[in-house]
């Protein structure tokens, strides 16, 4: 799974792991992104499985287009949390 993955280093990670065979939970904002991310995708690897997700991260209160997947939640290998909310101060004196 990979959060932020319609552009950018999120974008980055998604096809990298799609290149090494792993399929992919792609979530993020724009849809339309989203797709064309995963358009990418099938060009490079027709046989990874692909899982849009347009949640905003940063706002969400509900998880459950993510969490709520039995497939994904059964076979989830790799998280990269690349979007979410950004809180200021220092990395270990910030709550979890």
């Amino acid at each position: 799974m990979v959060t932020g993955a319609s552009d950018g280093i999120g974008r980055c990670f998604a096809l990298d792991l799609a290149t090494s065979g792993f399929n992919v939970v792609l979530a993020s904002r724009s849809k339309e992104k989203l797709d064309k991310v995963e358009r990418e995708i099938a060009n490079i690897n027709n046989n990874v499985k692909v899982k849009v997700v347009s949640i905003d991260l940063a706002n969400a209160t509900d998880y459950t287009p993510i969490t709520g997947d039995r497939e994904v939640s059964e076979n989830l290998a790799i998280v990269v949390n690349n979007a979410g909310q950004h809180l200021d101060g220092r990395f270990f004196e910030i709550a979890p």
